[in-house]
């Protein structure tokens, strides 16, 4: 049972933008997730005043795992109370290749701080996503593809 007044899933960057859109055109209990945003884009209001009471027992949190903004968001939101780490179920997306060891490393880096912190996690890399789109599909079509691994992790953890 979805408790609608309380913060079931968090949307970082533009990863997470991204996802709550394609959202918004699918059927099921996980459209009416009350949702806040992180480091999104301006047209998107960013969370004030939130209080860790504010979050239900299981919290999914999407984002790109290789943005040091994004991460900094994350943690400063998450260590208004150090439980909240072990309630959220992180979905990690990594970087392409082609994005840079930098980014490769810093994706990392935030995964294994994540497992650290005793929070489930799911990474997904972009770059898997080469072996499931033709070679002259747009990169909308890559973000179609990874918008529904991301829903399957959360149907499959939020109904299981």
């Amino acid at each position: 049972m979805i408790n609608k007044n309380k913060i079931k899933l968090v949307c970082v960057g533009s990863v997470g933008e991204n996802f709550f859109h394609f959202l918004e055109d699918e059927k099921g209990s996980i459209k009416n997730f009350r949702t806040i945003f992180l480091n999104c884009s301006k047209e998107i209001e960013n969370p004030k005043d939130i209080r860790s009471h504010d979050f239900d027992n299981l919290i999914f949190c999407v984002l790109g795992a290789a943005s040091t903004s994004n991460i900094l968001k994350v943690k400063s939101l998450l260590d208004l109370n150090p439980f909240l780490w072990q309630r959220t179920h992180f979905i990690l997306v990594h970087p392409f290749n082609f994005e840079g060891e930098e980014k490769a490393s810093k994706a990392k880096e935030f995964s294994q701080f994540v497992t650290y912190q005793r929070s489930k996690k799911t990474d997904l890399r972009n770059q898997d996503l080469f072996r499931h789109i033709k070679k002259d599909a747009s990169f909308e079509d890559g973000y179609e593809i990874m918008n529904q691994w991301i829903l399957a992790v959360l149907s499959q953890q939020h109904d299981g």
